[in-house]
């Protein structure tokens, strides 16, 4: 999982978004974003590796096929992953 190179890439962008944190404690949304990012890079790892679909959940079972769910932000921004 952590081989991965979405999940280096996603490690390298945390630890940046860290050391900024630490210098300007007013970046605390990026932190969080990118520590999201992390968290989903991993998850999409092992659910690749183990064959595990992870976005079949309580919540997307119960919505209708015709419900947008909301889009996911390391998607949208590269930069982010």
């Amino acid at each position: 999982m952590v081989e991965a190179r979405g999940v280096e890439v996603a490690m390298i962008h945390f630890r940046t978004a860290l050391d900024n944190f630490e210098k300007q404690p007013n970046t605390l949304s990026d932190l969080r974003r990118q520590s999201n990012c992390l968290a989903r890079a991993i998850k999409s790892s092992t659910s690749s590796n183990w064959t595990i679909d992870f976005r079949q959940n309580l919540l997307t079972s119960l919505l209708p096929s015709t419900t947008k769910v909301a889009v996911d932000i390391c998607d949208v921004f590269p930069n982010a992953l």
